[in-house]
């Protein structure tokens, strides 16, 4: 595999540090949590509007954005689910399937009842 040199990478927003027309790293996060914009807003105690505005760089993720990002991310590792936003428990489940430590389950489809059926 060959070595990236920096003419290989796209070029950098120097106001979000991310690649022209990439998601922001903030947007990165709330998705690796699993939140929808509505849940991140509420889990942040911040305006939907707010969290649009991180998501596409018009606003910065502060500190305290990244901290509680991060703790949520942490329980979400760990399993620890009560009190969690909806979507960050399903995160749980996919990553228990992606870390190898759940298989998925196929849904049984439930035979019909030939009962009552006249042969």
């Amino acid at each position: 595999m060959a070595e990236e040199n920096a003419s290989d990478l796209p070029p950098i927003d120097p106001a979000t540090g991310v690649p022209y027309g990439a998601r922001t790293k903030f947007a990165h996060a709330i998705a690796a949590c699993g939140l929808t914009h509505a849940e991140a807003a509420e889990y942040l105690g911040q305006a939907v509007s707010t969290i649009e505005k991180k998501s596409v760089g018009a606003r910065s993720m502060t500190a305290a954005d990244g901290a509680a990002l991060s703790a949520l991310w942490h329980k979400i590792r760990q399993g620890h689910l009560r009190g969690l936003p909806r979507n960050s428990i399903a995160m749980a489940a996919a990553l228990e399937i992606l870390r190898g430590a759940k298989a998925v389950q196929p849904k049984t489809r439930k035979k019909k009842s030939t009962e009552g059926e006249g042969a």
